[in-house]
């Protein structure tokens, strides 16, 4: 087995922090975040395609402006962005990509949802591509939960549009922001 291992290379499509990225074939795909460490400025909206091979950016579209947000690729083609700082508050909402038909796709939250307050600095797991796993701290613009919170967001495709409903883990974690979290297969749900 060899290492490789290549110079870096700039683009400023990259220069971001508190960014989501997911590997996506060959790539990367990154969404969002901060030009620099201060909260105090808006987030980013951009989508890029990275491929790290070719050193190569591809900048896609424009989506929601998020910070500290989490996402997984749900199948080969939607990318799904879960919570994340708009500038003003912690969010709760879900936002899909198609990769294939290159634009956003509009999604709904259900009724019986029990959605968390608000949600930053946290993971998500996905599960298969009609659930996930949420890890992380809860809270509004001023107060977060001192305890940890897991969140089954349940996803189901109507038509053209995800309708998506939260529920609340039957157990409780430490509190945590800025993780990582990983499915180990010998678990069930």
């Amino acid at each position: 087995m060899s290492i490789q291992i290549q110079k870096h290379f700039e683009a400023p499509e990259l220069l971001r922090c508190f960014f989501c990225c997911v590997k996506v074939k060959n790539s990367v795909l990154i969404h969002g975040g901060l030009r620099r460490g201060r909260a105090k400025e808006p987030p980013l909206d951009s989508l890029v395609l990275c491929d790290p091979v070719n050193r190569k950016v591809q900048p896609l579209t424009q989506g929601p402006a998020l910070s500290h947000h989490a996402g997984c690729m749900l199948t080969e083609d939607i990318f799904l962005l879960v919570g994340g700082w708009t500038g003003k508050v912690r969010s709760n909402k879900i936002h899909a990509y198609s990769i294939e038909k290159r634009q956003w796709i509009e999604t709904q939250e259900d009724p019986r949802s029990r959605a968390p307050t608000g949600l930053s600095g946290h993971t998500v797991t996905k599960i298969n591509q009609n659930l996930c796993c949420i890890l992380g701290r809860e809270g509004g613009l001023k107060i977060q939960r001192k305890f940890g919170d897991i969140f089954l967001l349940h996803l189901e495709l109507v038509g053209n549009v995800y309708r998506y409903w939260w529920e609340e883990a039957p157990v409780k974690t430490k509190s945590r922001s800025g993780h990582t979290a990983v499915l180990m297969p010998s678990l069930k749900y």
